[in-house]
């Protein structure tokens, strides 16, 4: 499923469509993996222990934002998932102009690969911090 994803996606999948414990913990092996840097991860759920111990040992601090606080914190919205929203629905409308079959599940990773990258762009994703007011720079490191 993950051939055509964006650079240094991994699947998983669950009947449910929602993320449980054990994708959770293994995504987190595969983030960890990724990083070169410290890097803080923000959570908009809880967190397991065994998900957190994990991360610590990676030496990847998370924090868990309480569910009703998150709209004070959620810079992405403007700048990377409104924009990764259009975009999708914009490839997936010319995916089903130049395709005459339905969409599977199978055509959601190399549909989204564009959208993915074009949204998630680093300049995005400080210019989400930076439109909120929600940051002050330092050099490399994000203060809030």
């Amino acid at each position: 499923m993950t051939k055509e994803g964006p650079p240094g996606c991994v699947e998983f999948a669950n009947p449910s469509g929602w993320v449980n414990s054990d994708i959770f913990i293994e995504w987190i092996k595969h983030f960890v993996s990724l990083i070169s840097v410290r890097a803080l991860l923000l959570l908009l759920r809880l967190i397991s222990v065994r998900a957190l111990d994990l991360a610590i040992q990676h030496g990847t601090p998370m924090l868990s934002i309480p569910a009703h606080y998150s709209h004070k914190l959620q810079q992405m919205d403007k700048t990377v998932f409104g924009p990764l929203k259009r975009f999708y629905n914009a490839a997936c409308d010319n995916w089903m102009v130049t395709n005459p079959r339905p969409l599977t599940i199978y055509d959601i990773v190399p549909i989204v690969r564009e959208p993915y990258v074009k949204a998630f762009s680093p300049s995005n994703i400080l210019r989400g911090f930076q439109v909120t007011g929600k940051f002050i720079k330092t050099g490399e490191v994000l203060f809030f």
